[in-house]
């Protein structure tokens, strides 16, 4: 559980990513792209974001090309994003202002 959060509950999450110049906006606008996840049973690292998708109406192993695991692996979720060698990503709460406070990525390189 994140430093400062009351409960478990309000602080599990995900957010999907993108290059910051990318022209995805919205789950929609990602049909056919490429995702990178770290593992496909992660709760915060996939299942959450694909609950959010499915209660828009997307089957998201329908509606990405591909679906790369990385098994925690490298290179990691945000490094495929950053190397442009798929679309998107989805990364646990907290983890981009991880990377970017411990130099990983750099602040812009990444939104959500």
């Amino acid at each position: 559980m994140p430093l400062g959060s009351a409960s478990p509950t309000q602080a599990v999450g995900s957010a999907v990513v993108v290059a910051a110049k990318s022209p995805y906006r919205s789950f929609a606008d990602l049909k056919g792209a490429r995702i990178a996840l770290s593992d496909s049973s992660s709760f915060e690292g996939w299942l959450f974001a694909e609950g959010a998708m499915r209660e828009q109406g997307i089957e998201p192993r329908k509606h990405f090309s591909e679906l790369h695991e990385t098994h925690y692996e490298i290179p990691d979720v945000a490094s495929l994003v950053t190397l442009g060698i798929v679309q998107a990503g989805v990364l646990p709460s907290c983890e981009l202002e991880r990377l970017i406070r411990t130099g990983a990525i750099e602040r812009g390189d990444l939104r959500v």
